[in-house]
């Protein structure tokens, strides 16, 4: 008998909604990258269209969900319609788009290796990250090119380094922020991370979480700063500190033996489309025409000792000033704040 196509109006949901991720791919390895595949019928009823029995799966994964095999305990409808939600929850927090893609140099040898990005797709977000993810907002990664297990020996090591390494400083928040009480600890001895939920008054708001993988791995997430004299426009100050404190963090990562041969900086800004560069006394209107910014430095120990990084750093902000399309900064006043961080 013939195979009935799904209805149009529910095959294009199904696909909106998942974006073509596969539902199995994201629940076991948490890839959110697209695949070519299928609609599966969780049921296993072909007849049944209504959408709650369908879930894109890859080829590989829909063959082995409509098997039976009874050498190995198969994937249940429970737990194919649990994880569909947990994907979708993702897509709308454009975790899809957000995930770094593997960067390869041209003798083919992999830059970031992807078993960093293997560690990050483990961890579950918290209250504090779904609020971030539903901001504009920053991410930014540091990490070594190549993987070792213990850059950093153990968890007292991570929380030894981060709190004599945090970036601080009297104007603007550190970088990360670090409360020694608040410090969370991976029950798998792989990480410690630390959050903030500040609200607005009386300063500026700061909602950011940071973690630090004994890998040498540093993944940090703070919304854009918000603040009633500013609006929704991102002010360059905060571009040029918070890139500045980020390259300085490095270096000092650097200096522990945590970035060596070479590290990689990752400075990413989401959900920017539209939003405008504050620059105060300076004629005219900056705004990105982007959704994503996203820039991105190879480094030595040996770059992030000139000046602490403060070339280069100003180099990468001057790069997302121009995705903003303001393309003449005064440098000389760029480089004075820098100094006063």
């Amino acid at each position: 008998m013939k195979r009935k196509k799904t209805p149009g109006d529910i095959e294009t949901a199904v696909l909106v909604k998942s974006v073509r991720r596969c539902t199995l791919c994201f629940h076991l390895s948490g890839d959110l990258s697209e695949k070519h595949g299928q609609i599966a019928h969780i049921d296993g009823n072909p007849a049944n269209f209504a959408e709650d029995n369908l879930a894109w799966m890859c080829l590989v994964h829909h063959t082995l969900y409509d098997s039976k095999n009874s050498q190995h305990k198969n994937y249940t409808m429970r737990e194919v319609k649990t994880t569909r939600a947990r994907l979708y929850e993702a897509i709308l927090q454009n975790r899809h788009v957000a995930a770094p893609p593997t960067t390869t140099i041209p003798n083919g040898n992999i830059l970031t290796d992807q078993r960093f990005f293997d560690q990050r797709r483990q961890l579950v977000d918290t209250a504090v990250m779904k609020k971030i993810w539903s901001k504009a907002r920053w991410q930014i990664s540091i990490c070594p090119t190549e993987f070792l297990e213990a850059r950093l020996r153990d968890l007292p090591h991570c929380t030894q380094f981060i709190q004599t390494s945090a970036v601080r400083s009297l104007r603007i928040p550190d970088c990360p922020t670090v409360k020694p009480a608040d410090i969370e600890k991976d029950t798998g001895g792989e990480w410690i991370a630390g959050e903030l939920d500040q609200p607005p008054e009386p300063s500026f708001a700061n909602l950011e979480r940071w973690v630090l993988f004994r890998s040498g791995q540093f993944v940090y997430h703070r919304a854009l700063v918000d603040h009633p004299k500013i609006g929704n426009s991102l002010h360059h100050l905060e571009v040029i500190w918070l890139v500045t404190q980020i390259f300085q963090l490095a270096g000092r990562m650097a200096r522990e033996g945590v970035l060596s041969p070479e590290g990689v900086i990752r400075i990413q800004l989401h959900d920017v489309a539209g939003r405008e560069l504050l620059v105060p006394d300076f004629i005219g209107s900056h705004w990105s025409r982007e959704k994503q910014i996203s820039v991105e430095r190879t480094v030595t120990p040996a770059d992030l000792e000139k000046r602490e990084g403060r070339d280069l750093s100003l180099g990468v902000a001057v790069e997302i000033y121009q995705r903003f399309g303001w393309n003449d900064p005064p440098m000389g006043k760029l480089s004075e704040e820098q100094g006063h961080l």
